[in-house]
């Protein structure tokens, strides 16, 4: 299966494998056309991971048809301070005056079909831990890779993803997609990367200190 990470949530095309290896014409044009899907998204600048059950997410290069699922995320930018700032103080104007609207917001949006489709992939990627953590404490830790005592706590909600050493905050990390996604898209997007490339994910993002 491919999944495309967009703002309608995730859009997919599957296909069976043993049906393309019996030479079925339905699954051989499914896969021609994630392959065609893979190559046009990859030429925009988004990363691709293999899904396999059990295992880590595995960044590719290549479009494989045996891999079970691969989801493709959508390339990235990395906000200064200075443009949060900025941001915020608009948000905060646009806030006065349809208060209502941003209180009720959140439950509008989860009923929209993109953030269900979202939701249906971030339940998918998670371990049942991760997702009793989203649920009641709205946030989702994610194990370094590399490092022992090292976990990343992804917010449920656009905002800083924390890195927790030892138990202590020592860093906020600030990275976003550069196409609008739904929140359950985010979670997964850090998940993945933290995942794949936890190098080139820290060497990307913005970092700001933890002070005590």
């Amino acid at each position: 299966m491919l999944r495309v990470m967009s703002r309608r949530g995730d859009d997919r095309v599957t296909w069976d494998e043993q049906s393309v290896q019996a030479g079925d014409s339905e699954a051989t044009a499914a896969v021609r056309e994630a392959e065609r899907i893979f190559e046009q998204e990859r030429a925009k600048g988004a990363t691709a991971f293999r899904i396999d059950p059990g295992k880590p997410a595995q960044r590719i290069e290549e479009f494989d048809q045996t891999a079970e699922q691969i989801v493709l995320v959508p390339r990235m930018i990395f906000i200064t301070q200075q443009v949060l700032t900025t941001l915020g103080w608009i948000v905060l104007m646009l806030a006065i005056s349809p208060m209502v609207w941003l209180i009720f917001q959140p439950y509008f949006k989860s009923l929209s079909p993109a953030e269900r489709r979202a939701n249906g992939l971030l339940h998918d990627l998670l371990t049942p831990e991760q997702c009793r953590q989203l649920v009641w404490r709205g946030y989702v830790e994610v194990p370094s890779p590399t490092t022992a005592q090292r976990i990343y706590r992804v917010p449920r909600a656009r905002g800083y993803v924390q890195v927790i050493e030892n138990g202590r905050a020592v860093m906020r990390l600030c990275v976003q997609p550069v196409e609008c996604l739904p929140d359950a898209d985010v979670v997964v997007l850090h998940k993945l990367m933290i995942e794949a490339n936890e190098e080139h994910y820290l060497q990307k993002a913005n970092k700001y200190l933890c002070t005590d």
